[in-house]
């Protein structure tokens, strides 16, 4: 088990004529009962921008930044009797995340148009029937900006790991 520092780094920029306005969306974590997720085949995006509401940003381009600082907190490797499931791994992460979607990317308005979150999670590392593995966050996010969730936002999220 080892410390690990996650840096990430995404952009896109779409054309053409496309006939939906906003291609591309940011924000935080949309909420949906864990049954319907699996049961819908229902992923979360990969263009998070923690402590916002989901879709929060739109526009023809996004850019998103993450720092995230992980530490290992125990290793368990153990199931309970003879369950195919298993609990591998206990972490914990402090992140930052920065990033926007808009339509047309002003320089002299950068500060304005990127917006910044600050967090904590706990991850829970786990392997159900043999094969799949899955990380389960419980975290805490703060954004900055006028549209992020005042007080910030506690999220219990279950995805692959990454």
């Amino acid at each position: 088990m080892a410390n690990t520092l996650l840096l990430s780094a995404q952009s896109a920029i779409s054309g053409g004529t496309y006939p939906r306005r906003d291609t591309y969306f940011v924000g935080g974590f949309v909420q949906t009962p864990p049954l319907d997720a699996f049961g819908n085949n229902f992923f979360q995006s990969g263009f998070l921008l923690r402590g916002y509401p989901p879709y929060v940003y739109g526009g023809r381009q996004y850019h998103l930044g993450t720092a995230e600082y992980r530490l290992p907190i125990a290793h368990f490797e153990r199931g309970v009797s003879t369950l195919p499931a298993f609990f591998n791994r206990l972490s914990g992460a402090a992140f930052m995340d920065y990033g926007t979607a808009v339509e047309f990317l002003d320089p002299k308005r950068w500060r304005q148009l990127f917006h910044t979150s600050v967090g904590a999670e706990l991850l829970f590392d786990t392997t159900l029937g043999y094969y799949i593995s899955t990380t389960s966050r419980l975290g805490y996010a703060r954004g900055f900006s006028a549209e992020a969730y005042e007080g910030g936002k506690i999220y219990f999220v279950i995805s692959t790991p990454y």
